[in-house]
This record gives C-alpha cells, sequence and structure tokens, in this order.
C-alpha cells in the first residue's frame, strides 16, 4: 500500500543531463560519428528526445538509432538516446548537431548541441625534425600530426628572416617545394599525415631564420604551431690544387670555396729529410679569404717552396678543418724534380699550373655564378615574401 501511494503522489521530476559533456561522441568504423545523451531522474516516464543538425539553422532532423528508458532504483527514470551523423558533416566549422528534449515536468524544451569546436580529435603535433643543413644542397622538414577527424586538415609553412620578427608564408617555388601528405587512418579511426618542406639551402638566407609549421582544423580555434628555432647552415669546402708560378718563386696553391661559416683552418706541412713531418713556418704561408654573393666563402691558401736541392722536401701536405667536416680533408702532393704531382685514388696527376690571370677568372667565375666549381654552390634564389600578420 505504501508503494502505490508513493507511485501515485511522486512529483514531477525534471530530466537531469548525465556525464561530464551533454553530448558524448565517438568514432565508428564507417567514419560516421556517434553522439549520444544521458537524462536521468525524471518523472513520469514519458519523455521526447529528437536530434537536429545543420550550419546556421537546425533544419535538419536526424533519425535516433537507439531510443532507452529504464527505471532506476529511486523509482524515477533514466533515458538514453543515440544518432549517427556522417563525419564530414564536421568539415564545416559552422555545423551543429543539437539535441532537443520535451518532459511533462518543463514548461519549455530543453537543448544541448555540439559541434566542430567541441571534436575531442584535434591534431597532435611532434616537433619539426631537422636534418643536417648543408648549403646548396636540399633540406626536408618534416612535421608529424596525428588523432584528428575530421579528415580536413590545412597546413601552412611560414618563414622568419634571421634577426627580424615578421612572418612570411612560404610558397611553392624551385626553393621551396611541398611533397604531397601521405594520410593515413589509424586503429581508433582518426586521422595521420606529415607534413613536409623541401628546401633548398642557402647559407645566406637560412642561416639563422626560422621555419614554422601552423595547421587548422575545424576543432581548433586558433592553429596550432611548431618552430624549428634558429636554423645552422653550414658549407662544405672544396678544396683545389694548383702550382702558381710567380716572379718571388713557385708556390703551391690550395683554392677552398663554398665553405660556411667563415672559420676555416688550412695548414701546410711536409715530410722533412729523415721522414718526420713538420708544419711550414707561417712566413711561408698567405691566406686570403673573401665573401661569394650568395654568402658563403673562399680562401686562397698559397705555401712557398723551396727551391731543388738535395733536401728539398718531397712530399708535401694540406689539410683543411672547417666544422661542416667530420674528418679534416687531407691532399698530398709529390715532387718529383721540378715537377709537382697531386696524388689520388686515381694515382699522381700533374698540378695544373695557375697563372695570376687564370686564378683571377677562376674566382670570378665561383663568386658570381656558381657554375663549374664543383657540388653544393648555387646562386642566390629569391622566395615568396607573402607577408602573415601574427
Amino acid at each position: 500500500m505504501y508503494y502505490l501511494f508513493k507511485r501515485l503522489y511522486y512529483s514531477p521530476g525534471k530530466p537531469q543531463v548525465s556525464g561530464e559533456k551533454p553530448i558524448a561522441l565517438s568514432l565508428v568504423d564507417s567514419r560516421d560519428v556517434i553522439c549520444s545523451i544521458n537524462l536521468k531522474d525524471f518523472n513520469p516516464k514519458d519523455i521526447v528526445i529528437t536530434w537536429s543538425c545543420g550550419a546556421g539553422h537546425y533544419q535538419e532532423n536526424l533519425e535516433t538509432i537507439k531510443d532507452k528508458i529504464t527505471e532506476n532504483s529511486q523509482q524515477t527514470y533514466d533515458a538514453k538516446s543515440v544518432c549517427r551523423i556522417p563525419g564530414h558533416r564536421f568539415n564545416d566549422p559552422g555545423f551543429k548537431v543539437r539535441v532537443t528534449w520535451r518532459h511533462k515536468s518543463m514548461e519549455e524544451p530543453e537543448w544541448r548541441e555540439a559541434s566542430a569546436a567541441v571534436l575531442p580529435w584535434r591534431p597532435q603535433m611532434s616537433d619539426i625534425s631537422v636534418p643536417r643543413l648543408l648549403h646548396g644542397e636540399e633540406a626536408k622538414l618534416q612535421c608529424k600530426i596525428s588523432g584528428y577527424f575530421p579528415v580536413t586538415l590545412t597546413v601552412n609553412w611560414l618563414r622568419r628572416e634571421a634577426g627580424k620578427p615578421d612572418l612570411f608564408l612560404v610558397s611553392p617555388s624551385d626553393k621551396y617545394k611541398f611533397p604531397a601528405e601521405d594520410v593515413t587512418r589509424q586503429e581508433d579511426q582518426t586521422f595521420t599525415c606529415t607534413a613536409s618542406l623541401i628546401v633548398k639551402v642557402s647559407g645566406k638566407i637560412e642561416h639563422g631564420a626560422e621555419f614554422i609549421c601552423q595547421v587548422e582544423h575545424p576543432s581548433l580555434e586558433r592553429p596550432l604551431e611548431k618552430r624549428t628555432g634558429e636554423l645552422d647552415v653550414v658549407g662544405i669546402p672544396v678544396v683545389d690544387l694548383f702550382l702558381d708560378d710567380r716572379q718571388s718563386g713557385r708556390c703551391l696553391t690550395a683554392h677552398v670555396r663554398c665553405f660556411y661559416p667563415q672559420d676555416i683552418d688550412v695548414k701546410w706541412s711536409y715530410i722533412a729529410a729523415g721522414g718526420k713531418s713538420e708544419e711550414h713556418a707561417k712566413n711561408d704561408i698567405d691566406n686570403r679569404v673573401t665573401n661569394n654573393r650568395d654568402g658563403t666563402f673562399r680562401l686562397t691558401s698559397s705555401c712557398k717552396t723551396t727551391k731543388l736541392n738535395l733536401l728539398a722536401p718531397k712530399t708535401y701536405k694540406v689539410s683543411v678543418t672547417h666544422e661542416s667536416l667530420e674528418s679534416p680533408i687531407e691532399k698530398m702532393i709529390l715532387r718529383h724534380d721540378d715537377d709537382f704531382f697531386s696524388v689520388d685514388e686515381k694515382g699522381e696527376i700533374p698540378l695544373p699550373k695557375s697563372s695570376s690571370r687564370q686564378k683571377k677568372e677562376h674566382l670570378s667565375k665561383s663568386a658570381d655564378t656558381g657554375e663549374n666549381t664543383g657540388k653544393g654552390f648555387f646562386p642566390a634564389v629569391g622566395f615568396s615574401k607573402e607577408r602573415v600578420n601574427t
């Protein structure tokens, strides 16, 4: 009798929203989004729950795939309602889904809504991987982006010049290339891709500069970004040997070119009588460093040779040390009578003779055009300078 009395005179209970988020979202294999809501502690049992969606106006009603009402231990009722929405609908940042319920305890219907901005599958960015940057060669910068849904994703690369605050949008050109992004779907139905930027590296342009990878997604209110930090560029030196005939005497000359940064060390040594290696006296060495138009440097190092006699060295060595090198560049020179030969894996090769005019032409070509100067030397290349407001 008491139980019947309680049920007959139980006051109406207003539905309460259960859970951390009013509308719970989950993904299924079909790339659809499952939306669900839990309402609890309402009385009487009858309740009407409807779903709608759209961009701007909720003009489209959705069919529910599950409606379940159960009685709880408090002799009130709980309800769960579920609907399915194609995932691509959330590509539109203005798209929203709304659930509305009507109950005898309420004068007006109540509702909750969800949009792309509340999607839990927001992109996560790794740090940008930066390889060793060599002047004149291509380098690929990469950033892994994972855990996002829907698949729509916009990636932009920005560039900040050395010592300056402004950012410029990087556009495709001979200098900058954008490989196609390889997008894969993961077991949890989210997506992963790797954003890449290929740069033809110039010490003059890239050293001290910074690249920024920016990501836009419907779930984000503002773009995410990762930065490379200030870049370090090195240019690997190329060494050519010549025999320089001068009025003051013969010199062995090393033309060292295309190196960056400027700090470099060149040493000359010889095998003295008795087989001991000794460095040449500093007053026998003349080093001159100049800069190229592309920002790299070149050095002419000349070493005086002694007149031919029984005590004159028969073997010379020039060593070049630079931060771009894992180990010094070493070149051997042999003297047979009054002739000099460079030694490499092919054997002994006569040293080319360089007159003052020939040397100037060689250095001028290295500095001005970058042609015929070996791997790693390119003329300066322009880039897009579309400014980005920050």
